[in-house]
């Protein structure tokens, strides 16, 4: 009996890893308890497309948590498609919005390229007025607005060198997968920090095709999907550059499949890229161990937060314009007053 409590305490109510659980018990002596987890896990456990370096599959073991959380998420993009729905395009709490999402899609992009960027620039950047250097970031705006006059019918190598072209700046690529190793990619020096710059060269393909299988299946939850995606750019490391950005554009386009459209781009996922632990300690072990259980766990809760994030301000736009008309009544010579000039340029432009 107490076995089985154990299990159910570090499996189905948290999902606790070896070193986890043995910090909760106070003990490092916890290998019968540990292996009895492994056992009872592998039978609820399903094996996945998505591989690592040694063709070795990834597992997923479903329990309560796992689709609770799936259903969870679901349910706040649906609450995101709802509310952003009832602004009127054009408007001014349409404007106010989608360029504060917009504004943390590119700091984010901004922090993991290492650049200081002001809120004045992004503004600048989003408006289409000119701004020195920052090249990146008016290319990612540009990647995000083909999203307003895509098909969405793909999700693959097309849409990556699509976009991977924009981010380079290049009409036509003349490179696509990376094909050199980079940096201590073979090492294995440090096993647990093995394959932190990407995995060899030669490997890339293989392995960025069965994340394609994977994210292709509509069957799988979409925030599964998405957290593949970023798990396995970030442990592969297909491109020679622009990893991080090529990961979020790919996520936005699953968003966009599932009946979500252009309102994607708004979702501020990036987020994700401000959470080392997710990128680091769980990714190690989501490596380690083959248990794709442990990104999903943790995943999940930034993802859900940003589109918690996202929700809540688009509640606060809506609240603040209606005060702002209901005060200033709709004349544009007062609301421009209010706003500023930024009400001039409503329609975000391309570069």
């Amino acid at each position: 009996m107490a076995g089985i409590d154990i299990n159910q305490r570090f499996t189905i109510e948290k999902y606790y890893s070896k070193a986890e659980i043995a910090k909760a018990l106070h003990t490092n002596l916890i290998e019968p308890l540990w292996k009895d987890i492994i056992e009872f896990r592998s039978k609820l456990s399903i094996v996945l497309p998505i591989i690592d370096t040694s063709r070795a599959h990834f597992t997923l073991t479903y329990v309560d948590l796992i689709t609770s959380k799936s259903t969870n998420f679901n349910d706040l993009i649906s609450n995101f498609i709802s509310n952003y729905s009832k602004i009127k395009k054009g408007s001014v709490a349409d404007y106010t919005f989608t360029h504060d999402m917009l504004k943390n899609s590119l700091k984010m992009v901004a922090k993991v390229n290492h650049i200081d960027v002001s809120e004045v620039t992004l503004t600048n950047i989003l408006d289409n007025q000119p701004v020195e250097d920052c090249e990146i970031l008016k290319r990612f705006k540009n990647a995000l607005l083909n999203f307003e006059t895509d098909s969405f019918n793909t999700a693959n190598e097309e849409f990556l060198a699509n976009n991977y072209a924009i981010l380079r700046g290049e009409d036509e690529l003349t490179s696509f997968y990376r094909v050199i190793d980079n940096e201590t990619a073979s090492s294995k020096a440090l096993v647990d920090r093995e394959y932190d710059q990407g995995v060899p060269a030669h490997l890339i393909e293989e392995m960025m095709n069965s994340l394609f299988e994977y994210i292709d299946n509509t069957d799988v939850s979409l925030v599964n999907r998405l957290i593949a995606i970023f798990f396995m750019f970030n442990y592969v490391k297909p491109f020679e550059k622009y990893n991080f950005e090529l990961s979020a554009l790919l996520a936005k386009r699953v968003i966009a499949l599932s009946n979500v459209n252009s309102y994607a781009i708004y979702l501020p996922i990036e987020l994700i890229f401000a959470d080392q632990e997710f990128f680091d300690e769980t990714s190690r072990e989501v490596r380690k161990t083959h248990d794709f259980t442990y990104a999903v766990v943790r995943g999940c809760e930034i993802l859900s937060d940003s589109i918690i994030a996202a929700n809540t301000r688009i509640k606060q736009v809506h609240a603040e314009v209606l005060d702002a008309e209901s005060k200033l009544g709709t004349d544009p010579k007062k609301i421009k007053e209010e706003f500023g000039d930024q009400v001039e340029h409503i329609q975000i432009a391309k570069t």
